[in-house]
């Protein structure tokens, strides 16, 4: 929102109802405070800190009689857990931080993308009439798709559809943000990513903190005209989403979840959260998470692993689990350590730059060879220094005391099926795995992956299209027809969203009404209205997005102008 504007709280509603569209980014701790926002939201209390976990130990030994992941018996999400945190539901937020006190937002102008990188297309361009939505046919014949085991060539083909993801996770050892992360964000290179996903972890929990760290990365990525379609967090461990402007009309089904693993479940410090989309026509999910510490915990961090497979469930039939999305990606400080050799020796190999029998006795190599933890994933092959442990702010690894032995700790892998489609086949060809030593805040250094994946030559489009938009005048009332897919599902807390042209988050909406509940049903489309007193916005370039109450996207329409009344 540009400085000295205010969003509109003027809706209409037949039923009466206030408007309150639920949270769904769930801060977990804190005051925050967003820019002026429609309603009153309150934070949750805080929690404590667990205590910390045993010391630094030696080898480890499994339970022969351990069940196997997928037959093991565990209790189900709690519902009223999972809400634990969630600040009273309203539009204005979602899962942005409520309260304190941000900087002013930059205008418009300062959030165009770069132009040395190419105009984007303009956000949901559509059809010039309302056209009867059709559903993917490829969506709903999955079920008889033929699985290849064997691995396509990792190589980019030129007739290939794809998306390129950005994966970054850092422990940040509670500090502050850096000045500049352009580097770090591989915004110097070209093609600048299609999608990032951010992992962090031990971000200081106060929440003015954890949301310094979300609008440093947001405010920068707006200015290559990325979107952040959605963020979680428990405690220190954060995750956040961001996707192209371009890629929204092919977007939808946005969901987070969180996997408490700290202190037997009860603590958030540590754990896995992941958000999960539809893109393309394919289903991503992204994982960051942080496993238990000390060298001798492997058990506890393959335990912690099976915690987050097995509780963390969605909303689609279909993709219910992590596992079965077509990509999955997962990162985070895993806390894996290096057994069986001596400090020296690994000063040795690594100023030799020879790691070798280092990675040989890394103990998630050694687990995923036994099959006990990430069975079936991959990952590329490491060909940089251990990244911790350091003293903060050098170069140099672990002087303390306790002298804590160099480790690769933060790793990123992926999982497919490479499941064959009529026109593509799920792949993933990872293209760069490194560490980012520059950056010394931490007692980590920031591990960086990027990948390309295949998608649908022709994706289907949103559950949602609006009819196309024309030039609306200010304070004056305006009609928005749309319609929805017969296999989508809207309710009555579902609603439509005002945006400028170039905003960067679902929470920056101008405006908002109300959606039709039971729309899905009507074939000829609906009709809804936004008021004149919903439209005291400032002259300019907008659109459209139907979201849901959990801050999903379902449609965008084309931008169109809001003009100024003439008067004569």
């Amino acid at each position: 929102m540009e400085p000295g504007e205010t969003k509109s709280s003027a809706v209409p509603s037949t039923s009466g109802r206030t408007p309150s569209p639920a949270n769904d980014g769930h801060l977990e701790s804190s005051k925050l405070t967003e820019e002026p926002s429609t309603a009153n939201i309150q934070p949750s209390t805080s929690r404590g800190q667990p205590p910390s976990s045993g010391q630094q130990m030696t080898t480890l030994q499994l339970d022969p009689n351990r069940p196997e992941r997928l037959s093991a018996s565990v209790d189900p999400p709690n519902p009223k857990e999972e809400e634990n945190g969630i600040r009273t539901p309203s539009p204005a937020n979602d899962g942005q931080l409520a309260s304190s006190k941000l900087t002013e937002e930059p205008s418009t102008a300062n959030i165009q993308p770069s132009t040395s990188r190419g105009q984007p297309p303009s956000s949901g361009q559509q059809e010039s009439t309302l056209q009867p939505l059709v559903v993917d046919p490829n969506r709903q014949q999955r079920g008889s798709a033929s699985v290849d085991r064997r691995k396509p060539t990792p190589c980019v083909k030129e007739e290939e559809n794809g998306i390129r993801l950005y994966m970054l996770t850092w422990n940040v050892g509670g500090s502050k943000p850096p000045e500049r992360l352009e580097n770090l964000l591989s915004l110097t290179t070209f093609p600048v990513p299609d999608m990032y996903g951010i992992g962090l972890q031990e971000v200081n929990p106060r929440s003015s903190e954890v949301k310094e760290w979300i609008d440093t990365v947001s405010w920068l990525l707006a200015t290559y005209d990325f979107v952040r379609v959605k963020y979680r967090q428990t405690q220190g461990i954060v995750t956040i989403l961001f996707v192209k402007r371009h890629l929204l009309p092919y977007c939808n089904g946005f969901e987070s979840e969180v996997t408490r693993t700290g202190f037997g479940g009860l603590w958030g410090n540590k754990g896995g959260v992941s958000i999960r989309l539809e893109v393309y026509g394919v289903n991503v999910i992204v994982i960051n998470c942080h496993l238990a510490a000390h060298q001798k915990y492997v058990a506890e961090r393959i335990i912690d692993y099976d915690s987050i497979l097995d509780s963390q469930k969605f909303k689609d039939h279909d993709v219910d689990n992590i596992l079965d999305h077509d990509y999955v990606f997962w990162m985070g400080d895993l806390n894996f350590r290096v057994d069986n050799m001596s400090r020296s020796e690994m000063d040795a190999a690594i100023a030799a730059k020879d790691y070798t029998q280092m990675l040989e006795h890394d103990q998630l190599n050694r687990c995923k060879e036994e099959k006990l933890i990430f069975e079936e994933f991959e990952e590329m092959d490491i060909d940089f220094a251990p990244t911790y442990k350091f003293d903060a702010g050098t170069h140099q690894y672990d002087t303390g005391p306790k002298k804590r032995l160099p480790a690769w700790c933060d790793r990123v892998l992926w999982h497919t099926y490479y499941t064959s489609y009529d026109d593509f086949q799920l792949k993933v060809v990872p293209l760069e795995y490194k560490s980012h030593p520059d950056y010394i805040i931490s007692d980590h250094k920031p591990v960086s992956a990027t990948f390309f994946f295949t998608v649908y030559k022709k994706p289907p489009h949103n559950p949602v299209q609006f009819e196309r938009l024309k030039v609306w005048k200010k304070d004056e009332m305006h009609q928005v027809k749309y319609c929805v897919s017969r296999y989508a599902e809207t309710s009555d807390s579902d609603w439509i969203g005002l945006y400028k042209k170039h905003f960067f988050s679902f929470d920056k909406f101008q405006s908002y009404t109300y959606a039709i509940d039971g729309a899905e049903k009507n074939r000829s489309g609906v009709v809804t209205t936004f008021s004149a007193r919903a439209l005291t916005v400032r002259p300019g370039e907008y659109c459209l997005c139907y979201m849901t109450s959990k801050f999903s996207l379902m449609g965008i329409s084309n931008v169109f102008t809001v003009s100024c009344q003439l008067f004569f």
